[in-house]
């Protein structure tokens, strides 16, 4: 629901999980420094201890997809499935 109600931007949304999906990711690989989220540099830290980082590349991918199903004209709100699905099974 939250890609649908957000369909005029959801190319922003993607941006912005795909930042904070990046920050994750260099603070796992201890370059915190170049985090670009800094006001949320605790709560990052706090994802990056418990997710491995797998599962951070695996969501990232997803995210490279939904942008380009935007691309394609895909609804909104099947990008949102896809992306949810998709970590889903990435979890398992």
């Amino acid at each position: 629901d939250f890609f649908d109600q957000n369909k005029e931007n959801i190319t922003d949304v993607l941006d912005i999980i795909h930042l904070f999906l990046r920050d994750i990711i260099f603070i796992q690989e201890g370059m915190t420094r170049s985090v670009i989220n800094s006001d949320y540099l605790e709560k990052l830290k706090q994802i990056a201890g418990i997710a491995d980082s797998q599962s951070v590349l695996h969501a990232s991918e997803l995210v490279s997809v939904c942008g380009e199903m935007q691309k394609r004209n895909i609804g909104a709100k099947y990008i949102g499935m896809y992306l949810a699905l998709g970590a889903k099974e990435g979890l398992n």
